[in-house]
This record gives C-alpha cells, sequence and structure tokens, in this order.
C-alpha cells in the first residue's frame, strides 16, 4: 500500500474508510457480545454474595489459612517444573537435540501464545458499557486489527519453525537446523519492517528475544 499511495492518503480517507468498515463489523457482533456482558454482571454479583458469606465464616479461617498455604506450595512446585529445560542450556554452547526439542517445545507452550489473535470481545464489551465513545472505539478496533494481522504473521514464523526443527531433529541435521532458524529470523524481521516495529529473533539457543 505504501508504494501505491502518498501517507497523506493512506493516514487519512484510506485509514477512516477501514475504520469504518471494522465498526460495522464489530456491530454485528454486539448482540452476541451483551449475551457475555449479562453472564459477566451475574457472575460478579454471585462473587460479591461470596465474598460475604466469606466474612462471616470466622470459625473456618484457620483451616482456610492452612489451604491457602497448601496450595501455594504446590503452585510453586509446579512453576517450578514448567521452568523450561533451555534455562539449563545456558552453559553448553553445543545443543544436543534433545536441548533443541525441549527448547522447541518452550517456543511452542509459552512465546507462541502470547501473539495472541483473538477478536474485540473485550472492546465490544466497552464500548457496550460505554466506557468508548463510537469514535474511540472505531480507533482502537483499528489498532487491534493491526496488531491481530501482526501476531498472525509472526505466529505463523515460529509455528513452522518449531514444526519443522522437531521434525529435524528425528535425524539430526544441524546445518538445517541452522538454516531454519536463520530464514525464520529473515521472516521476522520483514514483518517488523512491515509492521514498523523492533523484530524479534530467535537466538542460537533457540530463545525468543
Amino acid at each position: 500500500m505504501a508504494d501505491l499511495f502518498t501517507q497523506t492518503f493512506l493516514k487519512g480517507p484510506w485509514k477512516r474508510n477501514v475504520q469504518q468498515v471494522l465498526f460495522e463489523h464489530e456491530k454485528t457482533l454486539l448482540p452476541s457480545a451483551q449475551i457475555i456482558l449479562d453472564q459477566r454482571n451475574a457472575r460478579q454479583k454471585l462473587s460479591e454474595e461470596i465474598r460475604e458469606i466469606d466474612l462471616m465464616m470466622h470459625k473456618l479461617k484457620t483451616e482456610r489459612l492452612q489451604k491457602c498455604k497448601l496450595l501455594d506450595t504446590v503452585e510453586c512446585e509446579d512453576h517450578w517444573n514448567s521452568i523450561p529445560l533451555w534455562q539449563r542450556i545456558d552453559c553448553h554452547p553445543d545443543l544436543c537435540e534433545m536441548d533443541i526439542v525441549a527448547a522447541c517445545d518452550h517456543l511452542q507452550k509459552v512465546e507462541i501464545p502470547k501473539y495472541n489473535t483473538e477478536d474485540n470481545l473485550e472492546l465490544r464489551i466497552s464500548f457496550l458499557r460505554n466506557e468508548l465513545t463510537e469514535d474511540e472505539f472505531k480507533c482502537k478496533i483499528h489498532q487491534s486489527h493491526t496488531i491481530r494481522e501482526k501476531n498472525k504473521e509472526i505466529r505463523e514464523v515460529l509455528e513452522l519453525f518449531v514444526n519443522t526443527t522437531i521434525d529435524l531433529c528425528k535425524n539430526p541435521d544441524l546445518l538445517a537446523i541452522e538454516s531454519t532458524r536463520q530464514h525464520a529470523n529473515e521472516c521476522l524481521v520483514r514483518i517488523a519492517e512491515s509492521f514498523h516495529h523492533k523484530p524479534k529473533q530467535i537466538q542460537e539457543d533457540f530463545r525468543l528475544k
């Protein structure tokens, strides 16, 4: 687009037109968002009633505190077990296949989900609650559309990299794996240039920075 039209046109008429198209689409989704909003309001009311009951449960205070401490301990142990294996690789420059698979598992479960492509449900709910004006709503859904498109492209690159790398580890070819990493990084740079943001890169230890 930037090669075909002037910045004045892109930031003026074109941007307003895109905002209006996105706004009309979001309007068709408002009824379903209203249902979710009603459900949230009902849940909030129930939560407030539960909190009032909690205040009266003085006799169970000691047992409750003990269970909370136990819950914290369980969560901490779970967190410890979830620490990715790549954190143990730092002092071993020559990665083995198992290390690479563990690092890819971290990318798949931790890094890739950060690039979500969810729709604008929360924005629609804010609009229904009158927390956003129509102009603010249009502006935010336009911004969200851009971020969603960027995240979608980044996810596709990372998912392809992870799947390809794991396949290559079945019959270890470290040169092919390194070539795959470099190609993925080139794709990430092109995406960053397209959306005007700092690129993330897959490091030699397969961490995303």
